[in-house]
């Protein structure tokens, strides 16, 4: 069995051992056992979020206030790009998926996330998502009542989170701009943290990779069903070296060197294991363009110690991940819809303008529609 799936079964089984001890101190809401939402209340951090909106008033009011904008930018941006992509699920030919839940065990409509991965990146994700709207209340003058960690469960505990509760009967009192600060504070840190993990993996860990590697073919991630690759035996994790003893050493070489072949003519594949014969297919979207039928992905060979490589590339790929998940959580959580970030900014705003009987009427209206649409795509990602 993968070592990742090893670690998510020992995690799941220590976290079930833990709440079951624990269970006098949760909050569960939902049909427990089946499906249900826990939260262990704590202290953790709320002196942290007093200090830092105590030391820095100035600087984090700018800051936040700076959120909003981007927090509404975001929101339009997420919410076109969704509707975008639900046409383009109905006009285009190619399998198309918009939402997917990110979890650490592969299956259909799932975007795969190693455990390891998983696990620290989600920790992360949600501190630096919620601390921030923990220090955003403190600046404001709410009081935060607790922290601490939450679970999504489906039997056992399987999903964990974090949260902050500050004051809710305070927040309808506050000016608008405020309240938008506040609700914008978790988006907006989760969009910094991942332009930072970006930079950091650009201009520090890409090119120390290319200090203590070398490219040496193409590696296979993914063979594509009734296709060239799949009929000749090729298989996942094999390393591309030749067609017709063309060789290449990177991705941008491999397909300059398939351009080069007709559809439907034979070529011998030489990989890192053995050769092979096949038939080129044609590629599904250009009918003169020639199909091997694989995703393929850049294969290195370490020029410093094997086990120091490997740690490199596990940190390497968690700053990638964290990059990927930091921004597409948090401009997620921008979508117009309860009870997400940009759901309670949309419904302060048409609250502030709009009469209480008219706001409710467009919160839900919309609400409805997002999710409408993000059901169609779950169903999509699963059943499509």
């Amino acid at each position: 069995m993968d070592i990742e799936y090893v670690l998510l079964v020992v995690f799941i089984i220590l976290l079930s051992i833990i709440l079951y001890f624990e269970r006098k101190k949760l909050t569960v809401n939902g049909k427990f056992p089946w499906i249900y939402f826990c939260m262990y209340r704590t202290k953790f951090g709320l002196d942290w979020m007093d200090k830092i909106s105590k030391k820095h008033p100035k600087s984090l009011n700018f800051l936040f206030k700076l959120g909003v904008i981007t927090g509404f930018l975001g929101m339009l941006l997420i919410s076109f790009e969704l509707i975008k992509v639900t046409i383009q699920v109905f006009t285009s030919a190619a399998k198309i998926s918009a939402v997917t839940p990110v979890l650490p065990f592969e299956g259909k409509g799932i975007f795969y996330v190693p455990f390891s991965y998983w696990i620290i990146s989600i920790f992360i994700i949600a501190l630096v998502h919620e601390f921030a709207h923990g220090i955003a209340s403190r600046l404001y003058k709410i009081p935060v009542k607790s922290s601490g960690f939450a679970f999504l469960g489906i039997l056992l505990p399987i999903v964990p989170a974090a949260f902050v509760e500050p004051e809710e009967k305070l927040l309808p009192k506050k000016k608008l701009s405020e309240k938008l600060a506040i609700y914008a504070a978790g988006p907006l840190s989760n969009m910094i943290f991942a332009i930072v993990f970006f930079l950091i993996a650009l201009f520090v860990f890409q090119p120390l990779h290319g200090v203590i590697s070398q490219e040496d073919g193409v590696l296979i991630s993914k063979i594509l069903p009734n296709t060239s690759a799949s009929i000749a035996g090729l298989q996942k994790d094999e390393v591309l070296k030749s067609l017709n003893d063309k060789e290449f050493k990177n991705v941008e070489e491999f397909v300059a060197v398939l351009d080069k072949f007709k559809p439907n003519q034979e070529v011998t594949v030489k990989t890192s294991k053995k050769t092979y014969k096949t038939i080129l297919g044609v590629h599904p979207e250009h009918s003169d363009k020639s199909f091997l039928g694989i995703v393929p992905s850049q294969s290195f060979t370490p020029t410093i110690n094997p086990i120091l490589y490997a740690a490199f590339k596990w940190f390497f790929g968690l700053l990638l991940i964290l990059y990927m998940l930091n921004l597409g959580i948090g401009l997620f959580n921008l979508l117009p819809l309860g009870p997400l970030d940009g759901g309670r900014m949309f419904d302060a705003v048409l609250h502030n303008y709009f009469s209480s009987e008219k706001a409710i009427k467009i919160f839900s209206g919309v609400t409805a529609f997002f999710v409408f649409l993000i059901g169609f795509h779950l169903f999509n990602a699963f059943f499509g």
